[in-house]
This record gives structure tokens, C-alpha cells and sequence, in this order.
């Protein structure tokens, strides 16, 4: 049982109240944490065997091993340390091991101790010309700093400049006190005697304490003659007959400030400049030029080339150069050259997908591009490239189910892809039934006056329904004919019956304006692979106010004239049109003889 015990900190917190007065900032401990775990009689418990480990809420942070496990009671540290954020910031230790009480220190100072000078404010101009005195544009800051790069505030040394070149630099405004560990310099000035690379030095060899090692800036570059220096973007990307594409980035600099002339030259397009002002040219006139020449300053041409546009050939994708030359006249030339990327950027349309049975799907598009056909739940059935003639082809591992939903989309050899196509559902089924003449009727028959109730109902026309059963197992099934009417005679006079395997009777529906005959609300059914047939009997309703051999034509056409279940066997859209021939002549039967004229008086 841990009863009444605690950690403390062992060593300089036993006798001064305080582990540290000071660290370094990211040095190791000269004097490691020691805990021991002990009662409220600070008698060590020497069975204690938990792990301890240590954190601080400060700013900065605690490093190195910093979970300890006690061995008889005694939990020592060897590698810790503390990283501020600041010279001279105060920071505790916390010691927990989630079962005793917390043990923390007093205050620490974890000061900042400088190992180097650094030039945290490059000086500039970096390019300069040799015996001439330049008036630096922005003046250097040297810091003191440690490893970590944070300041040592305390020191205050006198830090000088210099120089590393193999030529002579004569300096003006090269000296500056440190304060709180910054030297900042103002007016400084430098003349340095020949063209090389080199930087300044900084140093704090003022006869005050050790000195540090030497800071360097970055590079300086001395000339003799300072070349001008064009700068160009990255390839930019155009597309295909697009106008007038702004090129950014594109100028040119001479530290010497002289006066430059420039030739531009352009393959596969031209170019235009942002503006002419104060230029001179002696070839083009810097709008829709492939090739110019021209002369300014410095700053004049930079406005002009400063977004200029870019026109490629029409109908060109083939990659366009810009090239500059920019000559100082002094014996001072940059030549450069951009690529200009001109792509294809137009989505091509939606490609076609033609109607199928699901073991094959096939369509047209772009020639090179390539389709992806997916399901609604946009799952990938397939690729395909289409070919030189604009078709393709996909042939499933596994032939679509029946009634899936296709869609497709082609993305064209330079990335762009369309809108998905029109939609085309997969069917299975069999296209394969045919309506022919039956055999039943022997037709024209004639449609005697007499026959006027249903039971005299006359068989005028007939036609034979087959599903040829080439595989799918499907019944070809049809809920509506419609019969084609022509003749002399009036059709409203008769009744109309249809009748056959599956029919028994079914009274037909006469539209005078469209001509047709329309036997709805039917239940056929052919079974796969048999035939029926079908017989048009009629009886006269009214047999009043006819004449004789006035004709009744009827036809029909399977593609045309059925209503067929489409999720099963269709029909075959190579039927051609049944009819009864010169039609059913109506035939009258004398039963009596009639006065037509009786005698006057």
C-alpha cells in the first residue's frame, strides 16, 4: 500500500528550494532530475517500483527521455533537457506518476546562449557590378543566436562587416552595436574591386568575451558588366484556337539599368505586347506579330511585356516557342525560349451507344477516344478505344442482365471527357414473332344481309400469331390489334367479333376517323416457339339501308398494328401487311316479294 507518500525532487531541490537557477536553452542538463518516492516523513519507500514521468507547462519543450521507472524508490534522469521559445524564459518540472502527489520545481531560467551570427536580413541588391559603390537597398541584420536560431538577448558585442571575395571591398557604415542580440546596420555601402562570387562576412572580434564563428549572407554576385536577365514562367498550357491568352510572368532586368533591345520571336502563333509606350521598333508593331524587334528601358519594356497574349495557329495543337533576346548593347545578351503547351481542350459530344442484348454492347464516338460504359449504379461494365471508322465494341465477361440501364462516356486523347450518353436499357429478348395469313379463311367471303344476330356471325378474315422460340424461353404476348378498314360499305353497321385460342368473342371498336378497327383489353399469349390463329367474324347490327357488293378491306400489320409485352418476346419488324384482298362484299338474299309502286286508286 502507498499510504501518506509523496515525490520530491531530489538533490538542490532538498537544499535550495530550487532544481536550477538557470539552463541553456536545448542543452543537456548539466545536473539531471533525481525523484525518490517517500512518506510524509520523507523516508524513502525503496519497494516503490512505478514510473514516473516529467512535463512542463511552459512556452518551450521538454526533451529527451522523460519517463523513468523507480528502482528503490529512486527514479533518476539522464538525458533531459528544455528548448525555449525565448532567452531568459522561466519554466517548472512537473514529476507524476498518477498515484502519488505531483512534484514540481521552482522557477528555472533557460537562458539563451549564442554559438553563431546570422544574417536574418539578407542584404540587397545580390547582384552587383565590380568598382562601383552600391548603396545597399536593403541593409543586413545580424542576430546572435543559438543552435535553434532563437536570440541571445544579452549580448551586446560590436558586430563588423566584411567580406570573403578575393578582390577588395572598401565599406562604409560596416559597424553596429548589438543590442538585446540584434545588429542592425543602416547605409551601408560597399565597393568591391572584381567580378567573382562572395558574401559578407559578420563578426564580434571587438576584444570583448569569446568570439563567435563568422556569419555569412548569402551569395553576392560582383560583374564586370551586368548581363541582362530575362525571366520566364513555366510552359504555359493554351488551347486550340483559343485568342489572345495572357502569358504572365515574362520580364527582363539589368542591374546596370541600361537601355535594352529586344527580339522576340514566336513559332506557331503570335503574340501581342500590353503596350508600345516609348518604344522604338524596327521590325513588327507588337500586336498579332510572329517576329518584332524593339528598344526601351528596362521598366518601359516590362510594362509592354508584362501579360502579353498569346494566338496560336487555328487548328493547330502543335507546341508553339517563345523565344527573347534581350541585348544591352554592351556586350551583355540572355537568350531564352518558352514552351507554349496548345492542347485540345474541347470535351468531345457524348458518344452512342446502340441498342443490345447484353452479351455484346456496341456503339460509335471519337476515333482515338476511349469509352467507359457504366450501369445506373455507376458501376464500370467496360472500356473500349474506338476505332479509325468511329465504332466500338465491348464484350461483357458476363452478358448483362436483362433490363440493365447502360449509359457511356468518351474521353478524348487530351484528357477531356464528354457528357454521359443516352441512356439504352439491355434486352435480352428475343425479336422473332410474325403475323401471317391465316388459313382458316378462305378469303374474300361475302357478308350475307341476313346474318344479323350473333349466332349468324360470319369468319371474314383471319391471320396466324408465331413466336419462332430462336432461345430466350420467352411467350410473345399481346394486348391490343388494330385492324386497318377501307371498302365502301359502313363499317357502324356491323358487329365486330374477334375470336381464337386465347380470345373468345371480343367486340371490336370502329373509329370512323382513323379508319381502324381496335380489339382491346386482350390476354394472347403465345407460348415459345407454337403458333395461333386469329378469326375477324362479323354480323350485321343493323341490316337496314344496305347495298349489295359494297366491300368491307381489312389489313394488318404485326410490326405495326400490336401491342406486345416488351420484357418479353417482340416481334420481328420484318412483317409485312395481311389483308382479306379485294374485301367482303355484303351480299343481299331475297326471302319475299314487295310492292315498290303500288297501282293508284
Amino acid at each position: 500500500m502507498y499510504l501518506n507518500k509523496k515525490i520530491v525532487m531530489l538533490g538542490s531541490l532538498i537544499v535550495a528550494n530550487l532544481l536550477y537557477g538557470s539552463t541553456t536553452s536545448g542543452v543537456v542538463y548539466a545536473t539531471q532530475p533525481v525523484l525518490v518516492a517517500v512518506d510524509e516523513h520523507g523516508n524513502i519507500d525503496t519497494d516503490y517500483t512505478q514510473s514516473v514521468t516529467l512535463s512542463t507547462a511552459s512556452a518551450g519543450t521538454l526533451e529527451g527521455t522523460l519517463t523513468k521507472t523507480f528502482v528503490a524508490g529512486r527514479a533518476a534522469f539522464t538525458d533531459v533537457k528544455y528548448k525555449a521559445t525565448a532567452d531568459n524564459e522561466t519554466y517548472t518540472l512537473k514529476a507524476r506518476d498518477g498515484i502519488l502527489s505531483d512534484a514540481t520545481t521552482d522557477n528555472i531560467t533557460s537562458e539563451v546562449i549564442a554559438t553563431q551570427l546570422s544574417f536574418t536580413t539578407q542584404p540587397n541588391p545580390t547582384a552587383i557590378l565590380s568598382s562601383r559603390t552600391v548603396d545597399f537597398s536593403t541593409d543586413p541584420i545580424v542576430k546572435a543566436v543559438d543552435a535553434d536560431g532563437l536570440v541571445d538577448t544579452d549580448f551586446t558585442e560590436l558586430v563588423t562587416l566584411g567580406e570573403n571575395g578575393l578582390g577588395t571591398g572598401t565599406f562604409t557604415n560596416n559597424t553596429a552595436t548589438a543590442t538585446a542580440g540584434v545588429a542592425t546596420f543602416t547605409g551601408l555601402t560597399l565597393n568591391h574591386s572584381t567580378a567573382e562570387t562572395m558574401q559578407l562576412t559578420a563578426n564580434d572580434e571587438d576584444g570583448t568575451g569569446s568570439n563567435l564563428p563568422l556569419g555569412m549572407s548569402s551569395n553576392i554576385v560582383v560583374s564586370s558588366n551586368a548581363a541582362p536577365v530575362n525571366t520566364l514562367p513555366s510552359s504555359p498550357t493554351v488551347a486550340e484556337n483559343s485568342a489572345n491568352t495572357i502569358i504572365a510572368g515574362i520580364s527582363i532586368a539589368d542591374s546596370d539599368g541600361d537601355s535594352q533591345t529586344i527580339i522576340l520571336t514566336v513559332t506557331n502563333g503570335t503574340v501581342s505586347l500590353s503596350g508600345t509606350t516609348s518604344l522604338t521598333f524596327t521590325t513588327g508593331d507588337g500586336t498579332d506579330d510572329a517576329s518584332m524587334v524593339f528598344s526601351g528601358t528596362v521598366a518601359n519594356i516590362n510594362i509592354a511585356l508584362n501579360n502579353l497574349t498569346f494566338t496560336p495557329t487555328a487548328n493547330s495543337t502543335t507546341t508553339a516557342t517563345f523565344n527573347i533576346q534581350t541585348n544591352d548593347g554592351k556586350g551583355g545578351v540572355d537568350d531564352d525560349t518558352l514552351s507554349i503547351n496548345v492542347t485540345d481542350q474541347l470535351a468531345p459530344t457524348a458518344p452512342v451507344i446502340n441498342a443490345s442484348n447484353g452479351t455484346s454492347i456496341t456503339g460509335t464516338g471519337e476515333a482515338g477516344a476511349t469509352v467507359t460504359v457504366k450501369d445506373a449504379d455507376g458501376n464500370t461494365i467496360g472500356t473500349a478505344v474506338v476505332a479509325a471508322n468511329g465504332s466500338w465494341t465491348i464484350t461483357p465477361t458476363t452478358a448483362i442482365a436483362n433490363g440493365v440501364v447502360l449509359t457511356a462516356t468518351q474521353e478524348d486523347l487530351a484528357g477531356n471527357t464528354s457528357s454521359g450518353s443516352s441512356s439504352q436499357t439491355v434486352d435480352s429478348t428475343d425479336s422473332d414473332a410474325t403475323l401471317t395469313a391465316g388459313d382458316g379463311v378462305i378469303e374474300p367471303v361475302k357478308l350475307p344481309s341476313t346474318a344479323d344476330t350473333v349466332g349468324e356471325a360470319v369468319s371474314l378474315f383471319d391471320f396466324t400469331l408465331t413466336d419462332s422460340g430462336t432461345g430466350d424461353g420467352f411467350s410473345t404476348d399481346v394486348s391490343q390489334v388494330i385492324i386497318h378498314t377501307s371498302g365502301t360499305a359502313d363499317f357502324t353497321k356491323v358487329t365486330w367479333k374477334l375470336k381464337g385460342t386465347d380470345v373468345s368473342d371480343v367486340t371490336g371498336t370502329y373509329d370512323a376517323d382513323a379508319n381502324t378497327l381496335t380489339f382491346a383489353g386482350l390476354s394472347i399469349s403465345i407460348a415459345n416457339g407454337t403458333s395461333e390463329t386469329y378469326t375477324v367474324s362479323g354480323f350485321f347490327a343493323t341490316p337496314t339501308g344496305l347495298t349489295k357488293n359494297q366491300t368491307y378491306i381489312f389489313s394488318i400489320n404485326g410490326d405495326d398494328d400490336l401491342t406486345v409485352d416488351q420484357t418479353k418476346t417482340k416481334m420481328s419488324g420484318t412483317n409485312s401487311e395481311v389483308n382479306n384482298g379485294t374485301g367482303t362484299k355484303i351480299d343481299i338474299l331475297a326471302t319475299k316479294l314487295r310492292f315498290m309502286v303500288l297501282p293508284a286508286n
